[in-house]
Parts: structure tokens; sequence; C-alpha cells
């Protein structure tokens, strides 16, 4: 019997509070890396997501170089890295590889907030 992923695990206790919750949806490019990673239980490459990104933002099928590779290098030094500290993902920047939790967008939208 194999043992669990360690990401499975974690993506089964996440508990973001709601300032996380809405510090990870701020951002157009980190909703669409979860909107991606939500269709797979694969490993996704950098530069595939990147693609894939680019390509939604476009609004085209096959982006140009130049554009997947500016989302890449924002992808690496700043989404990807945020979202692994908060668990939603894991990242390793010396592969390019990107790991899903199964965490999707529902699972993160902030909920009703109480103010008191």
């Amino acid at each position: 019997m194999s043992q669990p992923n360690m990401m499975d695990e974690r993506a089964r206790s996440i508990d973001l509070t709601t300032s996380d919750r809405h510090r990870l949806l701020a951002d157009d490019r980190r909703r669409l890396v979860l909107d991606i990673l939500a269709g797979t239980t694969t490993p996704v490459d950098l530069e595939e997501l990147a693609a894939g990104i680019a390509a939604r933002e476009d609004g085209v099928n096959t982006p140009d170089e130049g554009g997947a590779d500016r989302v890449a290098t924002t992808l690496h030094h700043h989404h990807l890295p945020k979202m692994a500290d908060m668990y939603v993902l894991e990242y390793d920047p010396k592969t390019n590889v990107i790991r899903p939790s199964g965490v999707s967008l529902d699972d993160v939208r902030p909920g009703d907030i109480d103010i008191e």
C-alpha cells in the first residue's frame, strides 16, 4: 500500500485565514493558476503552465514566446512561491515543477465576512 502524498494531506487540512484568501485571490494570474491546476492531478512544468496562462490572458490558443516567458518569470519569482507558502500547491524552483494540491478556486473563495 502506498503512502499518501504529503501535499494531499496538506490540501485536506488547508485552513487559510480570510486575509490569506484575499491575498491569494487578489491577482488574476494566481486565480488562473488555481483554475488550470484544478483540472489535473499530475505535476506540471512551469513552461507549460505559463503558456496556458499567457494564452488565456491574450485570448489565443497559442501565445507568443515572449508573453509566455514573461508569465513564467512572474510565476517563478512571485506567484508560485507565495502559493506554495500557503500550501495551495507545491513548487520546486530547481526543477520548475508544480505539483497540484487539489485545491480549487471554490476551496479558497472568501466566505461571508462577519463584521462586528
